[in-house]
């Protein structure tokens, strides 16, 4: 049997290792615009930064939780935008396809995806301007020119993954005579150093056999 002393102990060790969770945020600042050339507006196709990337370093463990942040944004029809973040590992989560307000420039500030938010981006025809945080707003789910064959449904499909290397954010207009921005762009991401699950795990099976003598 395990003594209270030992126990608590360990119950210690775990709880501090649970406590060194990492949380990471970096921003690639470039401004990302599409469907322009100078002043003019051009055909359909991807932005000029295809990808726009962050590179992550440092992060300890695996992902518990990832939040993108798309920084002042605009566009005069932005139900033509798909937005694609794919991680170091190739997990691909499609942000953004067939939504908005489907009338004159509908995006005003920031947007940030996050799947403890409680509602999807609009996806009416009414007019208005929009900004917030919202899930993952998938409408259309088709491939376009991202180099991805499937999508995961929500930012969870990142969870349990290296955080470390190159995050790469796919922006592509679907129609032409549109255009666009976004002031760079920012990744959250939370990770629990394996030490810490391990000892959480431990902490589990121990009081499980300790409930069972």
């Amino acid at each position: 049997m395990i003594s209270k002393n030992v126990f608590g102990v360990i119950l210690s060790a775990g709880i501090a290792a649970s406590a060194s969770a990492d949380s990471i945020s970096e921003t690639n600042p470039a401004v990302i615009d599409w469907g322009i050339i100078g002043t003019s507006a051009v055909t359909m196709g991807p932005a000029q930064l295809y990808p726009s990337q962050i590179n992550v370093a440092g992060a300890v463990g695996g992902i518990t939780d990832v939040n993108i942040t798309l920084h002042q944004g605009n566009h005069t029809w932005v139900a033509d935008l798909e937005v694609t973040l794919v991680s170091p590992s190739g997990t691909a989560v499609r942000l953004l396809d067939l939504t908005g307000v489907q009338n004159g420039d509908d995006i005003d500030g920031d947007i940030t995806f996050d799947d403890s938010a409680s509602e999807f981006f609009p996806d009416d025809d009414t007019d208005g301007t929009v900004s917030g945080t919202f899930l993952v707003s998938d409408y259309e789910n088709d491939n376009a020119d991202v180099p991805a064959t499937a999508f995961g449904l929500d930012l969870s499909a990142f969870n349990g993954e290296d955080a470390n290397g190159a995050w790469s954010l796919y922006i592509y207009d679907e129609t032409s005579a549109d255009t666009g921005s976004f002031q760079g762009w920012t990744i959250d991401i939370e990770t629990i150093p394996a030490p810490a699950s391990a000892a959480l795990l431990g902490l589990g099976g121990l009081a499980a056999a300790r409930r069972r003598r």
